[in-house]
């Protein structure tokens, strides 16, 4: 069986991507996820990345040293020029592992288009984005009136997707249904245009009209 590194779902042989997360499966043998309550140690971040494939492999090894490690992904960091979402994924160890957790990760190379840029141009760019989450959680959202019907389909992960990315835009989004099922997504009338657009892009890969 493949395990989820994020969310530790199980898949039987023939998957390789977890539909909901969007990462590469691991198999049972690296599914040694750190448990918190395990120690009161400090936890340190040794590791962050936007590309799913490099996460693996990171896990993997992580796995492989026997350094039990907590994964976490946030979704607070989307690239629209790429035409897709990018959660980023933050890696973290107990203190005392942090040192040899570093020096394992340290040759793993993210591909493109997440390797894409500098590293003084990413962080003005996730410091804009973290800017502009604060501003999306402040805005008024009521569900109630979250009446227009943007989406309508039986993919759970595409349509997480499409909940992170407008969010990300500060468009409140409403779910209705469950899986497996049809999943209905629901925004307030005034931001159907814009919500509109933006399933566009990410479905076309292309830049705003």
């Amino acid at each position: 069986m493949n395990y989820c590194p994020l969310c530790d779902a199980e898949y039987r042989e023939g998957f390789s991507i977890c539909s909901d997360c969007g990462v590469h499966l691991v198999s049972s043998e690296h599914r040694r996820l750190l448990r918190k309550t395990e120690s009161k140690e400090p936890l340190d971040m040794v590791w962050k990345t936007g590309d799913p494939v490099a996460l693996s492999q990171a896990i993997v090894a992580l796995c492989e040293a026997g350094i039990r490690h907590d994964v976490k992904a946030t979704h607070d960091q989307f690239v629209f020029e790429l035409g897709m979402p990018r959660p980023k994924y933050e890696i973290r160890v107990f203190r005392s592992d942090a040192a040899r957790a570093r020096e394992l990760l340290e040759p793993i190379y993210q591909s493109p288009p997440f390797a894409l840029g500098e590293p003084m141009e990413e962080e003005a760019r996730e410091a804009q984005e973290a800017e502009k989450l604060e501003e999306r959680r402040a805005a008024v959202w009521n569900p109630k009136q979250a009446t227009a019907e943007i989406w309508s389909g039986e993919d759970a992960g595409l349509a997480r997707t499409f909940e992170d990315c407008l969010r990300e835009n500060r468009i409140g989004v409403r779910r209705e249904g469950a899986k497996p099922g049809t999943l209905r997504l629901f925004v307030m009338p005034a931001d159907e245009p814009a919500a509109r657009e933006i399933l566009r892009e990410i479905r076309e890969g292309s830049p705003p009209r």
